[in-house]
């Protein structure tokens, strides 16, 4: 008489929890059970789910909020709807760094400061944040309004007047721009020049966009 069995127990570690399953057969059975454990950690900036927490962690925060960011060193832990993560373990009075893997969203964030150092006391409930700008990447081509190339080094800003990046030396500039629509200028030595953008619809494999843009130089007052 033959007779057929077998088992399987598969487990996996998620941004909310650690959960496990599995499953055995045989000639006059079968069962299965399945299993999550994990933490749920309530704070000032919302209510947020993670691994099983030890007596000491950190909560990671990108402001402004950026969704599903992970961290570099706990590759299963990642930001949530609110932009905050849970760091499920932090060595006490000791130096622990964090840091952000922005490389599956790399293209639409930048971070400030994207390694960082806390030294938490035992017991403590730590509170690392990151400044992060969300946007679409542009490599903008500079020209003047007959078509010269600006020079290396001519600073891009936006409308208000926050630095995005300069030219390098072949007259292009990647930059991170936060609106769909605006306006640019560019400086160099005592000129400058202003041109309007308007970008065309995302396409769903698009890394950066790759853009022409002319503008009417003036002497700086």
């Amino acid at each position: 008489v033959g007779s057929n069995s077998g088992s399987a127990a598969p487990n996996a570690n998620t941004p909310i929890a650690n959960v496990g399953g599995g499953f055995s057969v045989g000639p006059d059975y079968r069962s299965a059970h399945f299993s999550a454990y994990g933490s749920v950690v309530a704070h000032a900036g919302g209510v947020n789910l993670g691994q099983p927490l030890a007596e000491t962690f950190a909560l990671v925060q990108i402001d402004p909020p950026v969704s599903g960011v992970k961290l570099e060193n706990y590759a299963s832990a990642s930001t949530g709807y609110n932009g905050y993560a849970i760091m499920p373990y932090a060595t006490p009075y000791k130096t622990n760094w964090i840091g952000l893997d922005t490389r599956e969203r790399g293209s639409e964030i930048e971070i400030e400061n994207g390694m960082q150092q806390v030294v938490p006391r035992r017991g403590a409930a730590a509170l690392v944040t990151f400044h992060g700008t969300t946007g679409r990447r542009v490599q903008f081509e500079l020209a003047a309004a007959d078509g010269t190339p600006l020079p290396f080094g001519a600073v891009v800003t936006d409308e208000s007047g926050d630095r995005l990046g300069i030219s390098d030396p072949t007259s292009r500039a990647l930059v991170l721009l936060k609106n769909e629509s605006g306006s640019l200028t560019m400086r160099w030595d005592q000129q400058q020049c202003s041109a309007a953008y308007a970008l065309p619809p995302k396409l769903p494999d698009e890394n950066y966009l790759r853009l022409k843009l002319r503008c009417e130089t003036e002497i700086m007052k």
